[in-house]
């Protein structure tokens, strides 16, 4: 049987959304890991509400030197955990029905996206498909957004190779374009949600990449 687990990506600037993030996830039986970007840089968080509730739950984390985003997450969780299969989850999400782990972990063996394409990076994934992968290290948020989609790429054809199957979409509808969507102002950041009966996510409305496109090419190990 596999062993399972939920692993939410933050950095040490963005607790709040973290700490909302994490209330959410409460009462689910999953064990949940907090990987922290920038970790290096904790001293300077002040949202001491965050880090007691870190630890009054008793709720493993793992440091990250430097921010290497999401994949950084899962590059981590697999050098740090023993666990076989993730559902990551970004600290700008919040989970409406924990009924989605569930949903998620059935497919015990298999890679399941919620969305299309891995929107968000939010999907379950395995470490027997991420072993396969040279994984890219992400440098900037230009890079992480061209990771969000191309990772997803490879990752799905990785996945497609060693499953003897596409990984499983739970909601094909899900995405930026959804004419459900709606907008809103949070913690003072102007953001699309795209809302579902399970998960809330908040995205930006406005970016600013810092620097170049740095990230490494992904090879596939075989």
């Amino acid at each position: 049987m596999s062993k399972q687990a939920i692993l939410v990506v933050t950095h040490y600037s963005t607790t709040q959304y973290c700490l909302d993030l994490l209330h959410s996830l409460e009462g689910v039986d999953y064990p949940i890991i907090v990987a922290i970007n920038e970790a290096e840089k904790c001293d300077a968080i002040l949202d001491m509400a965050f880090l007691r509730y870190l630890t009054d739950k008793q709720i493993e984390t793992i440091p990250i030197e430097g921010n290497r985003w999401e994949i950084g997450g899962l590059t981590a969780a697999l050098i740090c955990t023993s666990y076989d299969e993730f559902i990551l989850i970004q600290d700008t999400l919040e989970i409406r029905d924990s009924n989605i782990f569930d949903l998620l972990f059935a497919h015990e063996g298999y890679s399941v996206a919620f969305g299309p394409g891995w929107l968000c990076y939010l999907g379950k994934y395995r470490r027997d498909i991420l072993n396969r992968l040279m994984l890219p290290v992400v440098l900037t948020k230009l890079d992480a957004f061209y990771q969000e989609v191309h990772f997803g790429q490879y990752y799905n054809m990785v996945a497609a190779d060693i499953e003897k199957r596409e990984p499983i979409v739970l909601f094909p509808q899900w995405g930026n374009d959804n004419p459900a969507n709606t907008y809103e102002t949070h913690f003072g950041r102007e953001n699309i949600v795209l809302d579902n009966p399970y998960v809330i996510k908040r995205k930006s409305l406005s970016w600013a990449p810092v620097g170049p496109f740095n990230s490494t090419i992904l090879h596939y190990k075989g």
